[in-house]
């Protein structure tokens, strides 16, 4: 399917020269000239200005809401849960609609009729107050709102391909999120206008009624751009983009580096979005700021966004490397949420960060959709990775909305910076993937032209060609080398210092851990028990994955993921005062000690053999045990440093929180030696281990020595 993809992808680019050449001479109006392109691009991207405008409505409007309706913060994150909950299910069946039925262009249109409707029903329940109404209303707007930005995804990858789609996607961000940013500073001086004349629920419903205006906007422009394209298309002799029947089985030719940018995408925007919504109060308590300095300091991210962003467009577009682009922005939207949970720094400077972040990501990720699924299941692919990421956008309010109601804005901002980690961890398995595979998603616009015609071009024969290389006169770089293969055998070793550190976390604050959470004997025991009584199934499945299914690099990794976010989930249910975090952080942790040890013994049969492979195991345990060693000296005073800050049970979990910082080295480790890994194997033309099949049986092929070795 992978060579299909790139024959398409070469034939497009051919048709697209042929194209050029032929409408070399038309006029400024015609849809092949670039003036017409540029202007329909700016036209085409203002759609969905009054979509993201009317989300944010509720937001800009949060005190006044609650007040007016008589809610609570539970009930008011019910607004935007309302929106996200139903395209779990609806962006899914919306990109299908679109795919296979309605066409890009009557598509538009309905789904702007959904929003326009949707935001009337939501002013209208206000005004009665009727808070079902209000309910039912999002309901409504959200069957639109989605639907309606599917189909602007699969307009922009239909008429703009190659530089310029990143372009295109920056500046939909742009345009779009004016409308949000306008929102939030004009919201509330119009809320106050009405004031005038009237007050309570009726002020706040003919407020967002005024708002259901915007929206019009949009099914105006779906009117407009619908003609504009039957008329192109007559000119340029090409059919909107749909199928002939809807078919669910699409989703199977999806692989396995799609749904893993649907999860960066899912996680990224779960501490974004619901952050925004709910920063208002949190700059007026935290900074005690204004409510006028409130809002506009949780606009500027939109405000960044919507000048950063076509620029951003424009660069991305002409350097690729998208993957490493995506880590940088969910790196830089870490760097800001960590500046507002820690410090009191002026929230300007967090937000402002945070804004480059946000729009370095979107310029970056949701081109990549476009570049590892067939073209027409475009929407289905869109479609389905927006229903997911509302999945995620459904329950985070509910769940903010219990947290700052009980353990305040700290622990939500911990939440935040947890989600992004996860985001982190799947853009380094992206990494691996996409390298696997010859780093598409990580090359420059021209190389990927390169790789797809050579990879059509160039399928020659190797068997024919091969000989048997000599590396008696290689570089000290080569990994044949003695100097190389020392080098690497250190390194290598120095995998699994992170999770022999934080095995023993618990012991060097035995004391501690027991008096600041209340524990006995037996139930300090237990945070033991549920990492070894796992592992007495979890070991031998791990070794299974990591032999027929995994590979000791993607294994490594994934071992390396559970190791670190079971840490970090011991030292969160310590700062929670929860000790069924701290269980569930134990048993997850479990999940990746012992398998991470299988990898790394894996990696050192495959890599060295005989005199050396005594010597791996010997420097493994020896570097692993240090790991051990200086958790035992370094805790106590790690725990009286943070001490000063804290106490009880909130320092226990700082502490230990502290602790899988040094997990996160295995992790790190497990990602550069997947790396080379790749190099060196293309340089000894090796191969990773694994097979076929998992298959229990494989233990009857062991012989009486080893379950004598083993016992």
């Amino acid at each position: 399917m992978a060579d299909k993809e790139s024959e398409d992808r070469v034939s497009k680019r051919d048709e697209e020269e042929e194209d050029e050449d032929e409408y070399a001479g038309v006029g400024c109006c015609h849809p092949a000239h670039q003036f017409h392109r540029y202007f329909f691009m700016v036209i085409m991207c203002s759609l969905g200005i009054g979509n993201y405008f009317c989300y944010d409505a509720p937001g800009s409007l949060q005190e006044q809401t609650i007040a007016d309706m008589d809610i609570n913060t539970t009930q008011f994150g019910l607004l935007y849960s309302l929106y996200n909950w139903p395209n779990v299910v609806l962006s899914l069946f919306g990109g299908f609609l679109v795919d296979r039925l309605l066409g890009i262009k009557l598509g538009a249109i309905i789904f702007a009729c959904f929003t326009f409707t949707g935001q009337f029903l939501v002013g209208l329940g206000a005004y009665l107050n009727l808070f079902w109404l209000m309910c039912l209303g999002r309901f409504v707007f959200a069957i639109g709102g989605e639907n309606l930005a599917v189909t602007a995804n699969m307009r922009a990858v239909k008429w703009f391909k190659g530089k310029d789609l990143s372009l295109v996607f920056g500046l939909q961000l742009s345009i779009a999120r004016a409308g949000a940013t306008i929102n939030l500073n004009v919201m509330k001086p119009i809320y106050d206008w009405i004031g005038g004349s009237y007050s309570g629920h009726q002020q706040l419903g003919i407020a967002f009624m005024l708002a259901a205006l915007v929206a019009a906007y949009d099914l105006v422009i779906g009117i407009v751009l619908a003609f504009r394209d039957t008329w192109a298309e007559k000119k340029l002799k090409i059919k909107d983009v749909k199928s002939d029947k809807i078919s669910i089985s699409d989703a199977k030719e999806f692989k396995l580096n799609y749904w893993t940018i649907t999860a960066i995408i899912v996680f990224y925007y779960m501490a974004i979005f619901p952050f925004i919504s709910l920063g208002i109060p949190f700059f007026a308590r935290k900074f005690k700021f204004n409510s006028t300095n409130s809002h506009t300091v949780d606009s500027i991210v939109y405000m960044i966004s919507i000048g950063a962003s076509p620029i951003l467009g424009i660069v991305m577009g002409r350097v690729g490397r998208n993957v490493m682009f995506v880590l940088l922005a969910v790196l830089v939207s870490l760097c800001a949420h960590a500046i507002m949970c820690f410090t009191f720094l002026t929230p300007w400077v967090a937000m402002i960060i945070l804004g480059v972040g946000y729009s370095l990501l979107a310029c970056t990720v949701w081109p990549m959709i476009s570049l590892v699924v067939p073209e027409r299941t475009l929407g289905t692919a869109y479609g389905l990775t927006q229903a997911l990421q509302n999945l995620g956008l459904g329950i985070i309010p509910l769940a903010v909305g219990v947290i700052v109601e009980s353990k305040g804005y700290l622990v939500l901002e911990i939440l935040f910076l947890a989600l992004l980690s996860v985001a982190i961890i799947f853009i380094m398995i992206l990494f691996v993937l996409d390298e696997n595979k010859g780093g598409y998603l990580n090359m420059t616009p021209d190389q990927r032209i390169e790789f797809n015609e050579k990879k059509n071009e160039d399928n020659v024969n190797e068997a024919d060609v091969k000989e048997e290389e000599d590396y008696s006169d290689v570089g000290y770089c080569h990994p044949a080398h003695q100097c190389h293969r020392y080098f690497f055998m250190v390194f290598m070793c120095t995998l699994g210092i992170g999770n022999y550190f934080c095995f023993d976390s618990p012991g060097a604050l035995q004391t501690q851990t027991m008096d600041d959470m209340n524990l006995s004997a037996t139930e300090y025991g237990l945070l033991y028990s549920l990492y070894s009584w796992p592992n007495v199934v979890l070991s031998l499945f791990g070794g299974f994955l990591v032999d027929r299914l995994l590979g000791i690099k993607l294994g490594a990794i994934i071992f390396a993921c559970f190791t670190f976010t079971g840490q970090f989930l011991v030292g969160l249910g310590a700062y929670l005062n929860l000790f069924w975090l701290m269980c569930l952080g134990r048993f997850v942790f479990a999940i990746g000690g012992e398998n991470l040890a299988v990898t790394a013994n894996m990696r050192a049969v495959k890599w060295f053999k005989g005199k050396d492979l005594s010597l791996v195991f010997g420097l493994q345990l020896s570097i692993a045990r240090a790991g051990a060693t200086i958790v035992i000296n370094v805790m106590k005073p790690i725990y009286d440093w943070v001490g000063g800050s804290y106490s009880g049970h909130q320092q226990l979990g700082i502490t230990l929180i502290i602790a899988s910082l040094v997990a996160a080295y295995d992790l790190v480790i497990g990602i550069v030696l997947a790396f080379r890994d790749t190099w060196a194997e293309k340089k000894l033309k090796a191969e990773d281990v694994k097979s076929d099949k998992i298959n229990i049986k494989d233990i009857k092929e062991f012989k009486l020595d080893y379950w004598l070795i083993t016992i």
